[in-house]
């Protein structure tokens, strides 16, 4: 436990760091150039997501209980070969985005599609970074090196928020942009040494990995790529919705890393260790106790946010100039979308009990198949109740999944213990 509370305490310094950065954009004047700013990050998000949570899941269990010399020709291999497919990503989408990206934000004016062409582009650069960080981040966490994983990325943001209040003055969304992308380069520069040099490549090894993780890439291609589908909704509402609206969303995401990382990411390796023994009791009980208490503490913090998260955005408004409007409608926001939180920290615990088992095929399949019925909802809702209806269909999502989720753990591991109690297994 107080491993957890240290992790969480340095999680949420690099969540508050990046909060600051994209909350001082966002403070600065909301408008054509902070919606711009925030629908840049799309796609290259979106990609760095697919990248982040489709390796680390299976990277975490492939790579825990092996020797330090495997960890790290594994994952060398794993980074040359992302390299590639990555840079190669960048630079089609680099040439193409005056074609896809006025797509992703058509309701904006021409001069703002304009603008966000040339933030994406900026940012395509560090969605290269992205990637590869997320190999290094799954190496250290299968060497219990958690406080290292947690570490470099809060370096990494509070140089590029520091940076920010020097340059945006100047610069604008098109410092925050370089400094987004400088940011992904930073993390990977500090974790690198905690793999050594590098070493030979072994293709035999990303040969596993792959097996394990192509349908699970797949699938996430497919339901990560929710942040675009909202972006090409609000950007069809007035100037600043579209910055309210993923401000509103970072608020919950950034509350789920801090206590994600505090209460779900210390208990991959044991759960996985469990599963490699076939202690299926062991393993229930613990997934079921962490579940249990991620759920009451997203309960929680959902319920201050209702009663207390108006009052706290107004000292906000008369801090920045802010319009009560923009500010009314986030904390509707915030109350609408709290199913980001109870659901996704939920959901966060049964994904990685998943993954511990070595079955990433019955969650890919659940989140392809509830994020489709999600974009019907999040559609109907946008149309006929604008922003809180785009809203209400986010939560809807992030509460159907979890649900599901459990009912098919419960029944592997009812399954699974029975057999261990006849010796099958």
């Amino acid at each position: 436990m107080k491993l957890g509370l240290y992790l969480g305490a340095i999680t949420a310094a690099n969540m508050l760091c990046w909060f600051l950065f994209q909350g001082y954009v966002f403070a600065s004047g909301v408008g054509p150039a902070s919606d711009a700013f925030f629908a840049s990050l799309a796609l290259p998000q979106l990609i760095a997501l697919i990248a982040n949570s489709s390796l680390m899941h299976v990277l975490v269990p492939f790579f825990a209980s092996e020797a330090p010399p495997v960890i790290q020709k594994n994952a060398y291999s794993l980074i040359y070969l992302l390299t590639g497919v990555l840079a190669a990503t960048a630079a089609l989408l680099y040439w193409s985005a005056s074609w896809w990206v006025p797509l992703v934000v058509i309701g904006f004016s021409d001069e703002a599609k304009l603008l966000t062409v040339v933030l994406s582009r900026i940012q395509l650069i560090g969605m290269i970074f992205a990637g590869l960080g997320s190999v290094l981040l799954s190496a250290c966490h299968a060497q219990h090196q958690f406080v290292r994983a947690e570490s470099a990325p809060l370096i990494a943001t509070a140089i590029a928020f520091a940076a920010l209040l020097i340059v945006f003055p100047r610069y604008g969304v098109l410092g925050a942009a370089w400094l987004t992308t400088a940011r992904a380069l930073l993390m990977v520069l500090l974790l690198l040494p905690a793999l050594g040099l590098p070493v030979r490549a072994d293709m035999a090894a990303v040969g596993r990995v792959w097996i394990k993780l192509k349908v699970l890439l797949l699938s996430a291609s497919y339901y990560k790529s929710d942040q675009v589908f909202d972006r090409f909704l609000s950007s069809m509402a007035a100037a600043g919705s579209l910055s309210v609206f993923y401000f509103a969303q970072q608020i919950y995401m950034a509350a789920n890393a801090v206590i994600g990382k505090a209460i779900a990411a210390p208990i991959v390796p044991r759960l996985a260790g469990l599963a490699k023994t076939g202690d299926w009791h062991a393993f229930h009980a613990l997934y079921r106790k962490r579940l249990l208490l991620i759920s009451l503490l997203a309960l929680g913090c959902w319920l201050v946010l209702l009663v207390a998260g108006g009052p706290l955005l107004q000292l906000l408004g008369q801090v920045k100039n802010i319009a009560p409007s923009q500010l009314a409608q986030m904390h509707g926001l915030l109350v609408i979308l709290g199913g980001i939180m109870i659901g996704g920290l939920a959901g966060l615990i049964l994904v990685e009990t998943c993954f511990a088992m070595g079955n990433a095929r019955t969650p890919a399949l659940v989140l392809a198949v509830a994020f489709t019925l999600g974009l019907l909802a999040k559609a109907g809702g946008f149309m006929t109740f604008g922003m809180s209806g785009l809203a209400a269909g986010t939560s809807l999502y992030f509460l159907a999944y979890p649900a599901v989720l459990y009912f098919l753990l419960e029944r592997d591991l009812t399954r699974l213990r029975a057999l261990r109690e006849n010796g099958a297994v």
